[in-house]
């Protein structure tokens, strides 16, 4: 069996990045300052992030395994850790002493992994 990228997989992964860059948008906004384009403003960053970060790895990972998988879990966990302290570190944080670092690290690896498993590994 040839493994290509379809158009039906690119159409999924696109939809697996926006997905978790909508749930991490919402889950970054105050309540205070919650509005419409705040939220597409965040996700758009948040989609950029993803793409140059994971759709990638992503591939590699769903030609290789099938069904849902832990490691892929802990692989995406390692690119949130340094797409995360890439961001913090564009607007000026330090990532590394931030324990909003760790934190959203972890939410975003397991929110963008549970959209793979539902998106994805069902493909084929």
């Amino acid at each position: 069996m040839k493994n290509i990228i379809t158009l039906r997989y690119l159409y999924r992964s696109l939809l697996c990045s926006l997905g978790t860059s909508l749930i991490l948008s919402v889950m970054t906004i105050t309540p205070s300052l919650f509005s419409f384009i705040g939220v597409l403003y965040l996700s758009f960053f948040y989609f950029i992030f993803t793409l140059i970060f994971t759709v990638l790895i992503q591939f590699v990972l769903n030609i290789k395994s099938k069904k849902i998988n832990v490691i892929d879990l802990l692989i995406y966990t390692t690119m949130a850790f340094i797409a995360t302290a890439f961001g913090f570190m564009l607007i000026g944080g330090k990532p590394f002493i931030m324990i909003s670092h760790y934190i959203f690290s972890v939410l975003a690896a397991i929110i963008f992994w549970l959209f793979d498993s539902i998106l994805l590994k069902q493909i084929n």
